[in-house]
């Protein structure tokens, strides 16, 4: 907002203003990464794995569910393979919030941990829908109708094209708890 002002003021373009206006004028949302869901943000080393989180924090809260965070006061930093990690928690948080909307609740959690070189993420929801562990991670197997079942079948993917990637699935009652297991050597 600051560098568009900025832009206004400086090239006077009228379009620019008229976007500008609207952009004032919209309801405000509440749009606090302090107010303890996930202020804790700040503890995520890298830059990528910070912005997914701030990303899906956002469309969560669109979608009236509630997306936290635990971390604890160290700083987690993934020093390899980065890219499919945010591949992976990008999908499982997808799905968390997907699978979160039909609930009561509407939550989903997103637990950072470290242990020396050890790394685990884990995404937890809340479900309404019986899930079946053993097949949920293959290809077109899904809860929500056909045309579907993509996401978590590429997470094994990637899961799977690492040797120092795990994965680990907790159904009961009604939530989901999937772990991120990841084994860093220097």
């Amino acid at each position: 907002m600051l560098s568009l002002q900025d832009s206004l003021i400086n090239e006077n373009s009228v379009e620019q203003a008229e976007y500008f206006k609207e952009l004032i004028a919209q309801k405000a949302v509440d749009t606090s990464l302090d107010n303890g869901k996930i202020a804790k943000i700040q503890y995520i080393g890298n830059e990528t794995l910070r912005g997914l989180i701030v990303q899906k924090f956002f469309d969560a809260q669109t979608k009236g569910i509630e997306l936290s965070l635990e971390l604890d006061q160290s700083e987690f930093i993934i020093k390899h393979n980065l890219v499919d990690v945010v591949r992976i928690v990008g999908n499982l948080l997808d799905n968390a919030i997907d699978a979160a909307k039909s609930t009561p609740d509407k939550q989903v959690t997103c637990a950072f941990n470290s242990l020396h070189e050890t790394k685990e993420i884990s995404v937890r929801n809340s479900t309404n829908k019986k899930l079946d562990v053993n097949k949920m991670f293959e290809l077109g197997a899904s809860t929500k109708g056909s045309q579907r079942g993509f996401g978590l079948s590429n997470v094994q993917q990637l899961v799977d094209k690492q040797k120092n990637f795990f994965l680990d699935v907790d159904s009961k009652n009604d939530r989901v708890i999937i772990t991120l297991t990841i084994l860093e050597e220097e």
